[in-house]
C-alpha cells in the first residue's frame, strides 16, 4: 500500500485527465502531486479524543418504553467504550425540575475509576422519579454549555465533539419546541458540534428529530424499535461519530472455540473491540484469542486491554499500543446455556479515513453531510482514503499531515432504495481514472431514474467476504434540479477541419429554484488522439454561456463540461455538480490516388504491335493500395502489368504495355485505359486515360 501526500482544495482547474466521464469531477477535486502537507480548513480529519455529552431521557413514558432501564445500560456501554483522555458529560432529559447536568463539566477519562464514577451517576437514575414532561430544548442547551465550557473548545473544529440524544417522544412543556430550535441554532453556528439522535419506540418521531435536531447540526438519527435494540443503536452511533470507527456483526457457534474475524494488514487497524450484548441469553465470553494467541479474558491482560461488564453486556478492547497483535485471525469461545448461535459486535478502528470528494458534500469539509444530485444523470464518483499522522514541525499550525492511500481497489454500491451491484473504482491512470497511483479512485454509477434518497456504500481497501469491513455510507438526495444543455451547430458531426465552432451552454433557473452562481471548474475536449484541450467558457447572459473550439484533426471529439451549481430552492441553499457531454466530428477524408498520362502526343505501335503508355501515379493513401488496369477501347487488348501495387503515399511513373492482336489494331483512333481500386478505399482521380494512337504504314 502506497501513501501519497497532496493538497486538497475545492474547486480547482486542471487540463490533463484521461477519461472525461469521470475527469470533470476529478479535476474539480484534485491538484498535482505535491510533497506539501494538506491544509486544514474547518473540520479536522483526526482531532484525537472525543468530547461527548450523553442526554438520557428519563421522562415518565420510559416506564412503559424501557421498563428494564436498558437505556442506562446502553449509556454505560458508551462510557465503557471511551478512550483514555476522552471527555464525557451526562444530561438528564425530564421535566422542569429534573432536567439537569449530572456532571458539572465534561469528565476527562484518566483511569478506570473515572469510568466507574460516570457509570455510577447513570445507574443512580434507576431509582429516580421520572418527570411528566420532556424538556428537550433545555437538555440541548445544557449539553451545549458543557461542550462550550470545555478547555480549548473555541480553538477550532473537532469532529469528535458531539451529543448523543435519546428520546422516546417529542418535546413537551411550555416553550420547549421553540427552545429546541434556538438550541439547535447554537449547535449549527458551531458547525462541528453534531447531535446524534436515537428515537426509541413507536411514539418517537424520527422525522422531527432529523429535521429539527440532527440534520441541522450535521448529525444523524438512528431508530430503536424497542428498548431491546438500544445497546446496538448506541454501538451504531459510536461507529458513526468517528470517521475511523467501523462496526461489524458476526454470528458464532457458542460453547466452542470458533473463528471470529480475520483482520488484514491493509485495514491498517489501530483498535479491535469485541462486544457481547447478552439480552436474555445469560451468555459470557470465556476466551478471546488475539492472532498471537493471547487470551484477553485472562486477568493478566487487565492492565493492557480495556474491558467492561454489566448484566446486559461484556466488552474487550485492544489497541495497537497494547502488547497484543491485531492483525490475523481472532478466535472466541462464548459460553451459552441454550447453545443458540450468538451475535458478536466487532468494533474496529483504522488509520484509514474514507472520503468522497464528489459528488460534492452539502457543507464544505463535512464528508458525512448530504449530497444532492440531479435525477436522470449518471453519478460520477471520486473517492479515497486518507491517513492522518502527527505533524512534528513546531513552526506550522496544522497538527496533522494528511495522505491519500494508493494501491487499493475500493468498491461502491447502492444499498437503498434498491441494492445495486458493487462497482470497483480504479486508480490506474486509465479508463475511469485521471492519474495512476495518486490515491483517488474513480467510477460511474448508472443514472438515478427517480427522485429520493439513495444510500451509497464505499468499502476500503476493497470488497471482500471477510467479516471486518472498513466502509462508510453516504446519503445522496436525487432531486429535479436544473441541468445543463449543450447546443452545437447543426453540422457538428461533419465539421471541416481547422474551422472554428461556437457552442452554447444553457443552465437556467426555474420558478422553484434560483441559480445563484455557476462555475465551470472543468471543461475540455478529448481529441481523436486522446489528448485533452481545455475549453474557455464565457458567460453571455444569465443562465447562458458559450465556448469556441477549432478541430485540427480528423475523427471524433468528445466535449465534457462540469458545472458546480450553487442554488436556492425549497430545500434551502444547496450546491451540486452537473455535467454534460457532446460529440463533434471531422469526417475522415477518403484517400486519393491521382493518375495522369506522362505523354500527351500520339502513340505509335512498335513492330510487335505494342503500345507503351507512360503514366504518372501519385498515392495519397496512408496504406498500400492496389490498382487494376483494363482497356475499354479497343476491345481485345492485353495490358502488362494488369495491376499496380502502390506503397503508402508513393508517387511513381509507370509504363503500361498494351498489346492488340493484329486484326484488332485500328490504323488510327484512341486508346482508353481505366484504372480502378477494387477495395474501394480510395478515390481514383483520372481513372480513365485517353491516348491518341496511330499505326504507321509498313
Amino acid at each position: 500500500m502506497t501513501i501519497v501526500t497532496e493538497r486538497l482544495v475545492f474547486p480547482i482547474r486542471m487540463p490533463a485527465v484521461r477519461m472525461l466521464w469521470v475527469a470533470m469531477l476529478i479535476a474539480i477535486l484534485l491538484l498535482p502531486t505535491s510533497p506539501a502537507t494538506a491544509q486544514q480548513t474547518g473540520q479536522a480529519l483526526d482531532s484525537g479524543n472525543s468530547d461527548v455529552v450523553l442526554i438520557i431521557d428519563n421522562s415518565g413514558s420510559m416506564k412503559q418504553n424501557d421498563p428494564q432501564n436498558l437505556r442506562l445500560a446502553a449509556a454505560n456501554l458508551f462510557i465503557d467504550l471511551s478512550d483514555p483522555r476522552d471527555k464525557i458529560g451526562i444530561v438528564v432529559l425530564s421535566d422542569r425540575m429534573r432536567t439537569r447536568s449530572l456532571t458539572k463539566n465534561l469528565v476527562r477519562i484518566g483511569s478506570r475509576q473515572d469510568i466507574d464514577e460516570l457509570k455510577g451517576l447513570v445507574d443512580a437514575l434507576r431509582n429516580e422519579t421520572k418527570g411528566q414532561e420532556t424538556h428537550m430544548g433545555t437538555a440541548l442547551d445544557l449539553a451545549y454549555d458543557l461542550l462550550d465550557a470545555t478547555p480549548g473548545s473555541n480553538r477550532g473544529a473537532n469532529q469528535r465533539q458531539f451529543v448523543v440524544l435519546l428520546s422516546d417522544g417529542l418535546p413537551t412543556g411550555v416553550g420547549q419546541r421553540e427552545r429546541v430550535d434556538q438550541a439547535v441554532q447554537r449547535f449549527r453556528e458551531r458547525r462541528y458540534w453534531k447531535i446524534f439522535s436515537i428515537a426509541l419506540g413507536d411514539e418517537a418521531d424520527p422525522a422531527y428529530l432529523d429535521e429539527k435536531v440532527s440534520s441541522p447540526s450535521g448529525g444523524q438519527v438512528v431508530v430503536a424499535r424497542h428498548a431491546g435494540e438500544l445497546l446496538d443503536r448506541y454501538l451504531d452511533v459510536y461507529a458513526r461519530a468517528g470517521d475511523d470507527r467501523y462496526i461489524n456483526y458476526v454470528t458464532v457457534q457458542p460453547n466452542t472455540l470458533a473463528p471470529l474475524v480475520d483482520v488484514r494488514l491493509d485495514h491498517q487497524p489501530t483498535q479491535i473491540g469485541v462486544v457481547l450484548v447478552r439480552g436474555d441469553s445469560n451468555a459470557s465470553i470465556s476466551s478471546l484469542l488475539a492472532p498471537d494467541g493471547a487470551d484477553l479474558v485472562q486477568p493478566y491482560y487487565q492492565n493492557s486491554v480495556r474491558r467492561g461488564a454489566e448484566p446486559e453486556y461484556e466488552l474487550y478492547t485492544a489497541m495497537s499500543t497494547d502488547q497484543v497483535s491485531l492483525v490475523g485471525r481472532w478466535m472466541i469461545n462464548v459460553d451459552r446455556p441454550d447453545a443458540l448461535p450468538t451475535t458478536i459486535a466487532v468494533l474496529s478502528r483504522s488509520r484509514l479515513r474514507i472520503r468522497m470528494p464528489a459528488p460534492a458534500p452539502l457543507r464544505d469539509n463535512e464528508d458525512t453531510s448530504l449530497r444532492y444530485h440531479p435525477v436522470g444523470r449518471p453519478l460520477l464518483l471520486v473517492v479515497g482514503a486518507q491517513v492522518a499522522e502527527r505533524n512534528y514541525d513546531q513552526h506550522v499550525t496544522t497538527p496533522y499531515l494528511y495522505r491519500w492511500v494508493a494501491d487499493m481497489a475500493p468498491a461502491a454500491h447502492m444499498l437503498t432504495p434498491f441494492e445495486g451491484p458493487p462497482i470497483v473504482l480504479v486508480d490506474d491512470g486509465r479508463a475511469c481514472d485521471q492519474r495512476a497511483n495518486d490515491g483517488r479512485y474513480s467510477g460511474v454509477l448508472p443514472p438515478f431514474p427517480t427522485e429520493g434518497d439513495y444510500t451509497l456504500r464505499l468499502e476500503f481497501p476493497g470488497a471482500h467476504p471477510n467479516p471486518i469491513h472498513v466502509q462508510k455510507d453516504y446519503i445522496v438526495r436525487v432531486a429535479a434540479l436544473p441541468t445543463m444543455t449543450i447546443t452545437l451547430p447543426p453540422a457538428a458531426t461533419t465539421l471541416p477541419i481547422n474551422t472554428p465552432l461556437t457552442a452554447w451552454i444553457d443552465l437556467p433557473g426555474r420558478a422553484d429554484f434560483e441559480i445563484v452562481n455557476v462555475m465551470f471548474p472543468t471543461a475540455f475536449v478529448q481529441r481523436p488522439d486522446g489528448v485533452l484541450e481545455t475549453l474557455e467558457i464565457e458567460s453571455v447572459d444569465r443562465g447562458r454561456f458559450r465556448f469556441r473550439y477549432t478541430p485540427g484533426f480528423e475523427g471524433q471529439y468528445r466535449i465534457n463540461i462540469a458545472a458546480e451549481v450553487h442554488g436556492r430552492g425549497a430545500m434551502g441553499d444547496i450546491r451540486y455538480i452537473d455535467y454534460a457531454d457532446a460529440l463533434i466530428g471531422v469526417p475522415k477524408a477518403t484517400p486519393i490516388v491521382e493518375i495522369s498520362a506522362a505523354f500527351t502526343g500520339t502513340l505509335v505501335y512498335d513492330r510487335r504491335g505494342i503500345l507503351s503508355v507512360p503514366l504518372k501515379i501519385a498515392s495519397r493513401s496512408p496504406q498500400e493500395e492496389r490498382l487494376v488496369i483494363t482497356v475499354t477501347n479497343p476491345a481485345g487488348a492485353i495490358t502488362v502489368p494488369a495491376e499496380v501495387l502502390l506503397q503508402p503515399n508513393e508517387s511513381i511513373q509507370r509504363t503500361i504495355s498494351v498489346r492488340l492482336p493484329e486484326k484488332d489494331r485500328p490504323a488510327r483512333g484512341a486508346l482508353m485505359l481505366q484504372l480502378t481500386a477494387p477495395e474501394q478505399r480510395v478515390i481514383v482521380q483520372g481513372e480513365t486515360i485517353s491516348v491518341a494512337i496511330v499505326r504507321l504504314p509498313v
